[in-house]
């Protein structure tokens, strides 16, 4: 995949297009991506020039991807990396989306005796990564909306991070202004409701947790 690495980082470099990134996109064979799917807004800017890129750390999943109805019909350029060493250039990005990517992780943190929780992965790396692709004016978009590894409020923890020493402020939307943070990323306003009516997500309260940099 090197070679599609090197004519995305040359695109970056010319600034022709905005710049989508989907990391974890391979979950929906056949339906579209995660993101697109529940986002007016990624359709709109597809449609208007945007390069939509796909990243997934697992080549094989990748592929299935690209070969299914998905594949044409959102992202154009794919990618084989993994969140802590992202194959993108510094600055590049417009817009980058994290659905349902950290709860399919086994990187639940451990909460010790004390209350105090310990890692077994440097999650500091995730998210310097994250803030280093982004453009000074662009946003990261965390969304948590299924039925977690580990639980109902294994990944709480996202919605706690201190993103401020990675050089990102954060805003939270759950519970009752979690409407107001679909309102903003143009998905269906009764997401929640959606969720918490499925037997697969009953329980589950959702969240979006949107990045910018710090200006």
């Amino acid at each position: 995949m090197s070679e599609i690495n090197q004519e995305v980082k040359m695109e970056f470099k010319e600034g022709k297009r905005p710049i989508i990134v989907e990391i974890g996109p391979a979950g929906l064979y056949g339906s579209g991506t995660p993101a697109s799917n529940f986002s007016r807004r990624i359709k709109d800017s597809i449609n208007d020039g945007a390069l939509y890129i796909g990243l997934d750390s697992k080549e094989e999943d990748l592929r299935k991807f690209m070969e299914s109805r998905a594949w044409k019909y959102d992202i154009q350029q794919a990618l084989v990396g993994d969140m802590a060493h992202l194959p993108l250039a510094d600055g590049s990005a417009d817009e980058i989306w994290l659905l349902n990517v950290f709860s399919n992780l086994d990187i639940r943190p451990e909460i010790q005796a004390d209350g105090t929780q310990t890692w077994r992965i440097n999650m500091s790396s995730f998210y310097k990564e994250l803030s280093r692709v982004i453009k000074p004016k662009g946003e990261i978009i965390i969304g948590e909306l299924g039925f977690p590894m580990g639980g109902i409020g294994a990944v709480d923890y996202l919605t706690d991070v201190d993103f401020e020493q990675f050089g990102l402020k954060k805003a939270v939307y759950r519970g009752e202004n979690f409407v107001e943070g679909c309102k903003r990323l143009g998905i269906i306003e009764r997401l929640r409701e959606i969720i918490k009516e499925n037997p697969f997500t009953k329980g589950v309260d959702p969240f979006f947790i949107i990045l910018s940099k710090k200006l």
